[in-house]
């Protein structure tokens, strides 16, 4: 596998956003997707919002010319005011990246496929991020990717 421009957070954030599923961060919307972090001031994030973080990926072995295959790892955390509507965003999620096959996603100038997306186990409850007297539950998703930069 060659290098990748962009960072596999990157693109899949980039396609989560195009798709929908996840606001801009910069709309000042419901649901922003932030990359490798998740910011807790309320007063430019509502409770409502995910970070996608680049995680452990999967070697699965190599090729007869000595590159390996290697399958990058993701997860995408989200806070909300209460599990349901956590549970709800999953399912958005899994559904948008279930559909995922062959599909291109560009990000600034440069071109990737997104051959596929596998989630490698349920919706997770990871305990509570304490805000003030609030308590505002995590919850996380983890995937595997296959993505190649096209251009």
């Amino acid at each position: 596998m060659t290098a990748l421009t962009h960072a596999p957070s990157q693109i899949l954030a980039k396609y989560l956003v195009d798709q929908a599923v996840f606001t801009d961060p910069a709309e000042m919307a419901e649901w922003p997707l932030f990359e490798n972090l998740l910011p807790d001031d309320p007063s430019t994030v509502g409770v409502l919002a995910a970070a996608i973080y680049d995680s452990v990926g999967v070697k699965q072995g190599r090729h007869m010319d000595g590159g390996n295959v290697f399958f990058p790892g993701l997860q995408i955390r989200m806070r909300s005011q209460r599990p349901p509507e956590a549970h709800t965003k999953a399912q958005l999620v899994e559904a948008t990246l279930e559909a995922v096959k062959q599909t291109s996603v560009v990000v600034e100038s440069s071109t990737y496929l997104l051959a596929n997306v596998s989630q490698t186990g349920p919706l997770l409850f990871i305990g509570y991020e304490e805000f003030g007297r609030a308590r505002r539950p995590l919850h996380t998703l983890n995937f595997l990717i296959t993505v190649s930069q096209t251009s």
